[in-house]
C-alpha cells in the first residue's frame, strides 16, 4: 500500500494488511478442490468433463490444482448467469461434499488456514446447518465439527448461524437455541431470497429476540434486492440488530453494511465496479465494511477486493482502516482483546503510510 490515492496496491501488499471480515459464508468459501475431488469419489453430479480431468491429475499436486481451478472457473460462470442458477450451484455442486462430519472439520480448516494467508486477524464464519442434515446429523452434529476447526484457529473466529427466509418459525426457534447454547456461535441471521421473501420476517425477529437477551448478536441480510423500510429499520431496531448484510440500497439510520463487491457483481446487483455504490456511501459518511460473502463462486478473496477498491476508487490506507474499525466495532470479542485488535490495525496502516 501506498502514500496517496493514486498509488497502485499489489496483491502481494493486500495480502500483508490486516483486515476484519464479518461477511462470509462457510460453504460458499470452501477449496474448490474438496468439492472436485469429493464429488467425484462419491458420485455426485460433477461434470464429466471435470470429473474426467481429476482422475486423470491422478496424484501429482500441480495438475490437481489446474483441474480444480478449471472447475472453479466453470461454476463462477455458471453462477454468474443468474441469482437462480448461483443457488442451484451451491445446492447441487456444493453442498452435497458437505454431509460429513469429517468433511464439514477438513473445510473448515482449510478456510481459516486460507483466512491466514490473506492478512485476516477476525472473521465470522456463517452458515445454514439445516443445510447439511442430509445424511441424517442432527443440527448439533453438524455444527461440532466446525465449531471443533474454529476452536483450533490461530486467529479470532465467530460463527454466525443463518435462518432462511423461506423457512419457518419452528425451525427458527431450534436454530436460535443453537446460537444460544453453543459458545463460538456468536451471531443469529437472516438470509435467503429477499425478492421471494421480503424485509424483517416476523417469525425470525421473535427468535432474534431471545438470542439478544441471551447476550448474542443480530444481524440481517437485507437491502441487497429491495430498499430497506422504515419499519423494517423499526423492526430491526426492536431487536437490537445493527448489522446488515449487504445492505447497498441505502441505510438512512447508521447501521453498519457489510459490502461484499465482488459477489454484489456476479449476482448482477452492480452493472461492474465503479457502478458499486461502496464508495459513495463511505463518502457519505455510511458505515460500510470491506467483505466476501464468499470466495468459492466468485474467485475473490479479501486481498483482491482491496485490490479492485484500490484499482476502481483509488482507495488507500486511509479507507481501509476505516472499514476495518467499522467492522472492528461490531467484534464480538471482550474489550481488551478489541484494544489489541484495533492497535494491530492501527499500527500496520500507520506503518504503510511511512
Amino acid at each position: 500500500m501506498a502514500k496517496n490515492k493514486n498509488a497502485i496496491l499489489t496483491l502481494e501488499a493486500a495480502q500483508a494488511l490486516p483486515k476484519v471480515i464479518l461477511h462470509e459464508h462457510y460453504d460458499c468459501s470452501i477449496r474448490p478442490a474438496h468439492v472436485l475431488s469429493t464429488g467425484t469419489a462419491r458420485g455426485f453430479d460433477i461434470p464429466e468433463r471435470f470429473k474426467q480431468a481429476w482422475i486423470a491429475a491422478g496424484d501429482d499436486p500441480i495438475q490437481q490444482a489446474f483441474a480444480a481451478s478449471e472447475y472453479q472457473k466453470w461454476l463462477k460462470e455458471h453462477a454468474s448467469e443468474s441469482l437462480t442458477n448461483y443457488l442451484e450451484i451451491l445446492w447441487q455442486q456444493v453442498l452435497p461434499t458437505l454431509q460429513r462430519p469429517d468433511d464439514l472439520y477438513k473445510t473448515a480448516k482449510d478456510r481459516i488456514d486460507d483466512a491466514v494467508a490473506d492478512g485476516m486477524i477476525f472473521l465470522k464464519l456463517r452458515f445454514a446447518p439445516q443445510l447439511h442434515r442430509r445424511e441424517g446429523m442432527t443440527l448439533q452434529q453438524v455444527i461440532d465439527p466446525i465449531q471443533q476447526a474454529v476452536s483450533e484457529s490461530p486467529f479470532p473466529v465467530r460463527l454466525v448461524i443463518c435462518a432462511l427466509r423461506h423457512e419457518n418459525g419452528r425451525l427458527g426457534w431450534h436454530l436460535a437455541n443453537s446460537v444460544i447454547k453453543n459458545p463460538l456461535v456468536s451471531t443469529f441471521d437472516l438470509a435467503g431470497d429477499e425478492s421471494k421473501f421480503p424485509g424483517v420476517l416476523k417469525w425470525w425477529a421473535k427468535q432474534a429476540l431471545r438470542v439478544r437477551a441471551a447476550g448474542k448478536q443480530v444481524s440481517c441480510h437485507i437491502g441487497e434486492a429491495k430498499p430497506i423500510t422504515a419499519a423494517d429499520h423499526d423492526a430491526l431496531d426492536a431487536i437490537g440488530c445493527t448489522e446488515l448484510g449487504h445492505g447497498i440500497q441505502g441505510d438512512p439510520r447508521g447501521k453498519l453494511c457489510t459490502c461484499c463487491v465482488t459477489s454484489n457483481l456476479v449476482t448482477h446487483m452492480a452493472a461492474n465496479p465503479s457502478a458499486h455504490p461502496i464508495n459513495r456511501m463511505l463518502r457519505e459518511g455510511k458505515k460500510v465494511s470491506i467483505d466476501l460473502d464468499g470466495t468459492l463462486l466468485t474467485g475473490t478473496t479479501a486481498s483482491h477486493e482491496y485490490v479492485l477498491l484500490n484499482q476502481t476508487f483509488g482507495w488507500g490506507n486511509e479507507e481501509f482502516l476505516r472499514c476495518n474499525l467499522n467492522a472492528l466495532d461490531h467484534v464480538p470479542l471482550d474489550g481488551k482483546k478489541k484494544r489489541r485488535l484495533e492497535q494491530r490495525l492501527r499500527d500496520a496502516y500507520k506503518s504503510v503510510e511511512s
